[in-house]
């Protein structure tokens, strides 16, 4: 039985092909591949329609290991989901790239227990009174070699390796920590906001951890703001709803 990804699912597929006499015909198959599957794909009455990315890796050029080609194809695939679709060919700096995003999630797996996370507080303020209206935790990473990082440096290897969903879940804990130690030093009492990362929202232990935060700290619920983007809410509206209302 045929069954249709989940949303925001990816699955992958391999295709050799033997005779091919330019790299050109390569992007003429991919592109007949393309034209193939995305039409739409009616199942139980429901319609589908599918994306599809492509990554192609070239023998010998590329490599001349059945291994390593498929390697250099996959490198070239996920340049070409970031790119969101088309066609994306295997390049040598693009191996210097991944060999970089290992690294650097080799490095996040040890942040948290090495404490090397922060979080800044961006204050809301009313332009007539002055008065700070909420606050927005902003994570940073204290890089060992690369210095004070900012989100865009690390959050979407982060997400692509789920380690945001422990990363998620410190800022969380650490936001509702701060607040309530700032109400507990005489400040008036102001809701700080945290951003969600889809991924930390679709887990099933999210709305535990947010629990958890709020008992944690002693922080009133109605002093922590989750934001989310609208893509988490119209990729399954119902889900989100029910994540939201727990």
């Amino acid at each position: 039985r045929l069954t249709p990804p989940l949303h925001g699912e990816r699955r992958r597929f391999a295709v050799l092909l033997p005779r091919i006499h330019e790299p050109q015909d390569a992007v003429r198959i991919a592109a007949r591949i393309f034209e193939t599957v995305a039409r739409p794909l009616e199942l139980d009455g429901q319609l589908f329609e599918l994306n599809i990315a492509t990554g192609i890796a070239l023998f010998p050029w590329d490599d001349q290991e059945v291994d390593g080609l498929i390697d250099c194809a996959d490198q070239a695939l996920d340049r070409a989901i970031e790119d969101r679709g088309g066609v994306q060919f295997f390049s040598k700096p693009m191996n210097a790239l991944s060999d970089d995003r290992l690294a650097l999630e080799d490095s996040l797996r040890g942040a948290l227990e090495r404490q090397e996370f922060v979080l800044h507080y961006q204050p809301r303020v009313d332009g007539e009174s002055g008065q700070i209206l909420g606050t927005e935790a902003l994570i940073r990473w204290n890089h060992p070699q690369q210095g004070l990082m900012a989100p865009g440096g690390f959050i979407d290897v982060a997400e692509q390796s789920r380690l945001i969903i422990p990363i998620g879940n410190w800022v969380l804990e650490e936001a509702c920590r701060q607040n309530r130690a700032w109400q507990d030093g005489g400040l008036p009492p102001i809701p700080v906001s945290v951003n969600v990362s889809a991924i930390q929202f679709r887990d099933a232990g999210f709305a535990d951890c947010v629990a958890r935060a709020l008992a944690a700290s002693g922080l009133p619920a109605s002093l922590l703001e989750l934001e989310i983007t609208e893509s988490v809410v119209m990729n399954d509206a119902a889900e989100a709803i029910r994540t939201m209302r727990v």
